[in-house]
């Protein structure tokens, strides 16, 4: 009887320890669509023996050391009252070869905030836009599509000629907030 406890506790163990370590680049396979807006929301862990402060100061770093001075960021605000970080910022995706060469580069205009709970972090990543530059006839004209239009499984189910590029803009933008979220955990997995 003993054996079998020692045996079931071993597999316990391996099981949260395999859980803990698994890659977290797919946490974000699906598009969440919340009152009608692409939101994508998060628990990271943190180590449990920090205090809410001092998840505070390390996520403070982490911001800093990877948005200040960025030119692609707009804005970072710290709320000290709250725990929380809110980085509005924008990225350039670039699409498969498959798609047109003019419609390959898109920015994506993005807003997440990182906010301490007792646990970890609530990472939400919302207000995503997309906009496609294209130079015809050396005028440049600029097109916005928002996140819900361009990336939801509604937009991606529409049969037209722009459905190949949703879906590459699709796994682009999962790419990169699962790249995001990697990011955190990755550096709150070090302070564990």
């Amino acid at each position: 009887m003993r054996k079998n406890i020692f045996i079931v506790s071993i597999m316990l163990m391996l099981s949260f320890y395999l859980s803990a370590q698994q890659s977290s680049n797919s946490i974000f396979a699906n598009v969440p669509v919340m009152n009608g807006r692409v939101i994508f929301q998060q628990f990271i862990p943190a180590d449990n023996s920090l205090s809410a402060d001092q998840k505070y100061s390390l996520l403070t770093k982490w911001a800093k050391d990877n948005y200040s001075g960025n030119r692609m960021v707009s804005g970072i605000r710290f709320n000290e009252k709250e725990r929380s970080v809110t980085v509005s910022a924008k990225t350039e995706l670039v699409l498969p070869t498959s798609i047109k060469e003019e419609d390959r580069k898109l920015m994506m205009n993005y807003r997440f905030d990182v906010s301490v709970t007792n646990g970890g972090l609530i990472l939400t990543i919302r207000d995503i836009t997309f906009q496609k530059v294209t130079l015809t006839n050396n005028q440049t004209t600029s097109k916005v599509f928002s996140a819900e239009e361009t990336i939801t499984d509604v937009s991606i189910a529409a049969s037209d000629e722009e459905k190949e590029f949703r879906i590459s803009t699709r796994n682009e933008t999962l790419a990169f907030v699962n790249s995001l979220y990697d990011s955190l955990f990755q550096f709150f997995s070090k302070k564990s």
